[in-house]
């Protein structure tokens, strides 16, 4: 489970009548609209509409006209033209687009992806020369380039021109290419930044669609979505862009494509995913694309060479595409097998080269980590500890680079902007680019240190308290009626969910635990819950009955997500639990044991009655079933987090006592003094967690009326 600040979101009712009835639908969508920043009615109808009118002209961006013109005259010369990628799902379908577009309009085009074990990142100038050498006149750039300025200098120098086409965040200094098309650039009034790679060559081709074949824009538009959307879509998706605005509408569209794509290595990929979307309300999603087929496609560029991945979309043979697809999956079996076994191991190192306690940046180094996956893992990392990371790998990959400078991939959260702290200790980095959450770099061994100390320097001056703590959106709280297949179909207006628009979150107080069932084979959890007579199903995936921290008759708040569920032919709702917290009541109960503690252990003025202090059956049975409880999860010196009012559960239960909760907090504090366990007690009173292991060994018989904690409480019953 989750453990989060719920914040939920307030709405002016009179802006929730207004869009309500000018519009015609439900305040629950009213409110939802709102949550996501559409407050009048005109721009809400632009959002559920999602009407290809809504896109922007292509030439809004800067450079583009002289880029596609660019491009027109080196096809009709029948010059060579070079398409530069990138090796992630972005760079991959950035290719493909643009290759299959130069291809269909008569151009000589052909494609080059760095490869990771022998150019690493970006352009290079061994490369370019090779492609120079065999004639190649036009060189473009997708996915990449805006800071490559010493490599497009070299690729001028030898009779190249060169287009830019990228999204990434600009330095001070662009490349002075022919054509630089990036709607991060700073003399760019482009009115919509956030399109992925992929996103822009489209838009590149709509724009040379417009003066190749002298047509509108809405007729470019109808003609190369048809084509192309369902890859721009798969790149949008992959790279974490957000879904509003032209991505919102290129992602509809794409998704839809999808569902009845023509293209035989699409086909391919997504059956041997093993995706099932015919049949009614089943359908290809924005998470079906970021969970299911975009690793599999980048798998390809982290452990091998994203040539797999684009010879698969743009093969003519069945067989070549069920033999690319089934290598693609293979290649992610073994990503995934990498990636645990990474993680575990930077999990390792965590106490040796960082101190979670004290640093707001995480930096870990190793010298065999592979470069594919440092970045997967960076992500899990930043996930679990909600902190910035970077994960740095010296492994010697790339033949002739220097063994001394490591690769590194970081990943952050909301409040600070990775390329500008990268860009704070630029002086210390060989390499770096990205996005605000998401970079590369490279850097020298010796200056790891330093880059540790001014990285953590910078967070320390961008973060808030509150950038720290991990929070939970909720829309709006609903009344169990709410919860039916009008409030679903609402939803389903909405999509395309990702960033920024996320699926709704909702909450529900006070609900009663009725039934508590296994599912999975004992991995989930089921749950009927009820609340004015009215009982609804409630999932919880990857949370056993067995660490389920309540039991039936237990008031609770739920988050949740809503699901539809056609079982049978019978279609309903059902509530997919994304955290639970205690109802209200419960709220107030364990804040007054959790003051009773405080000044028990804090006021020296406090009186204390001996009957408050913990015995030493209180201790047996507490520590008994702390043992128990980490026998069945993991091993015993294995360190969780433990809901402490679940262990009072499991205690009261076994023992039929009534252990209060200010009790077992102080058996906490005086079994971790005591040395028989390793504890830290953490979060706001619903959720007062232990993240706790077990000692394997403690030297003598231990005497539990001899830890200061003890002796100290006594000290308080004898004034």
């Amino acid at each position: 489970m989750l453990k989060k600040e719920w914040i939920v979101k307030e709405h002016p009712k009179e802006k929730v009548l207004e869009i309500s009835r000018k519009l015609n639908i439900s305040s629950t969508l009213a409110k939802l609209l709102i949550s996501r920043n559409y407050t009048t009615p005109d721009d809400a109808d632009v959002f559920l509409n999602k009407g290809i009118e809504s896109f922007h002209s292509p030439f809004l961006m800067k450079d583009m006209e002289k880029g596609a013109k660019i491009l027109i005259d080196a096809v009709s010369r029948n010059e060579k033209i070079l398409i530069w990628g990138d090796y992630d799902v972005d760079g991959v379908t950035s290719v493909t687009v643009l290759l299959k577009y130069i291809q269909s309009i008569g151009g000589n085009c052909e494609y080059y992806i760095p490869k990771r074990s022998d150019d690493g990142y970006g352009l290079n100038d061994r490369v370019i020369k090779e492609y120079a050498d065999k004639g190649v006149k036009l060189l473009i750039t997708v996915d990449s380039g805006i800071t490559a300025c010493n490599e497009i200098d070299h690729a001028k120098a030898l009779g190249m021109r060169v287009v830019v086409t990228d999204h990434h965040e600009c330095r001070s200094q662009l490349p002075l290419a022919n054509a630089v098309i990036n709607p991060e650039r700073p003399d760019c009034e482009y009115p919509f930044k956030e399109l992925a790679g992929v996103g822009v060559v489209f838009k590149f081709i709509c724009a040379t669609e417009m003066i190749f074949n002298n047509v509108t824009h809405f007729d470019a538009l109808k003609k190369l979505i048809d084509l192309y959307a369902e890859f721009v879509a798969i790149g949008t998706i992959a790279d974490v862009m957000p879904i509003i605005d032209e991505n919102r509408l290129i992602v509809s569209k794409g998704l839809n494509s999808i569902e009845h794509t023509k293209n035989l290595g699409l086909m391919a990929l997504v059956e041997e995913s093993g995706i099932e979307y015919s049949g009614k309300n089943k359908k290809i999603s924005s998470t079906t694309i970021g969970f299911v087929l975009a690793p599999r496609i980048n798998a390809a560029g982290r452990m091998e060479t994203s040539d797999i991945a684009v010879e698969l979309f743009l093969t003519e043979s069945r067989e070549e595409a069920a033999r690319l697809a089934t290598r693609l999956g293979e290649i992610n079996k073994e990503r995934q097998s990498l990636e645990n076994e990474s993680l575990l191991s930077a999990l390792s190192k965590l106490p040796e080269q960082c101190d979670i306690g004290k640093d707001k940046v995480i930096i870990l180094e190793d010298d065999n980590w592979h470069h594919g996956i440092i970045g997967i893992v960076a992500s899990r990392i930043t996930e679990k500890y909600n902190l910035p990371s970077v994960l740095i790998s010296f492994k010697n990959e790339i033949v002739g680079s220097d063994p001394e400078v490591g690769k590194g991939s970081a990943r952050s959260i909301k409040g600070m902007n990775l390329v500008k702290a990268l860009a704070s200790c630029g002086d210390l980095l060989e390499k770096f680019g990205g996005h605000e959450l998401a970079a590369g770099l490279s850097v020298r061994r010796s200056n790891l240190p330093e880059l540790r100390r001014r990285i953590n320097e910078y967070a320390e001056n961008s973060f808030s308290e509150s950038d720290l703590v991990k929070t939970l959106d909720v829309d709006c709280e609903l009344s169990p009626k709410e919860l039916n297949l009008k409030l679903a179909n609402d939803i389903s207006r909405l999509e395309p969910f990702g960033l920024s628009n996320p699926v709704p979150m909702f909450c529900t107080n006070d609900m009663k635990i009725v039934s508590i069932v296994s599912i999975g084979d004992g991995k989930h959890t089921k749950l009927f819950l009820e609340k004015h007579n009215t009982v609804h199903v409630a999932l919880m995936f990857g949370t056993p009955v067995a660490t389920f921290p309540f039991v039936e008759g237990d008031y609770i708040d739920v988050a949740f997500n809503v699901d539809v569920n056609n079982f049978k032919n019978q279609i309903t709702t059902q509530m997919i639990v994304r955290d639970i917290r205690p109802s209200k009541i419960t709220r107030n109960v364990l804040e007054q044991h959790l003051i009773k503690y405080k000044n028990m252990m804090n006021d020296a003025n406090y009186l204390v009655n001996v009957q408050d202090i913990p015995n030493r059956n209180d201790f047996a049975q507490i520590y008994t079933c702390l043992k128990g409880y980490l026998d069945s999860v993991k091993s015993n010196f294995d360190t969780v987090d433990l809901y402490i009012p679940y262990l009072l559960k499991m205690v009261n239960k076994k023992y039929a006592s009534t252990l209060p909760l200010y009790k077992a907090l102080i058996v906490m504090e005086v079994l971790s003094e005591s040395g028989l366990i390793n504890a830290s007690v953490s979060g706001s009173p619903e959720y007062r967690m232990i993240h706790t292991t077990l000692c394997k060994n403690s030297e003598g018989k231990i005497i539990l009326e001899n830890t200061p904690t003890i002796r100290k409480l006594f000290e308080k019953v004898k004034k």
